[in-house]
């Protein structure tokens, strides 16, 4: 079994953008009035535990580490990623006059916005760098 950290750069690319939409579209689901309650936490969860971790570490280049120190690796920078982006969004959006920074709009926008930044660096350093991983 490989994990997402070793799979190719166009797979782990799939995956978190369907990860995102998915939670994306749950969100848009729930504003709307149709809720789906469990989906929508799990959903959320796998999103913001794993998918900027996994992304990071990509950035990062670590590379062939067992499974459980991965997920560790992870969780640790999705973790340290969404509190300093959150920070960040508190003190940069008032600024900008946004008056609530921490509500569901502001947060889903500047996480899919990061996520998609993530995305975008680790695919452009990915493949110069690694043809391996591809």
């Amino acid at each position: 079994m490989t994990i997402p950290n070793d799979w190719g750069i166009k797979q782990s690319l799939i995956v978190s953008l369907a990860i995102l939409l998915a939670w994306l579209g749950l969100l848009g689901l729930a504003s709307s009035g149709f809720d789906v309650p469990c989906l929508r936490q799990i959903v959320g969860f796998i999103f913001l535990t794993f998918v900027p971790g996994m992304l990071i570490l990509r950035i990062l280049r670590i590379h062939n580490v067992g499974l459980i120190e991965s997920l560790a690796y992870s969780v640790g920078l999705s973790l340290a990623f969404i509190m300093f982006s959150m920070a960040s969004i508190n003190f940069i959006l008032p600024l900008i006059g946004i008056l609530r920074p921490i509500s569901l709009l502001p947060v889903s926008v500047a996480l899919a916005v990061l996520t998609l930044i993530l995305m975008a660096v680790a695919y452009h350093t990915a493949p110069r760098l690694f043809a391996c991983y591809q």
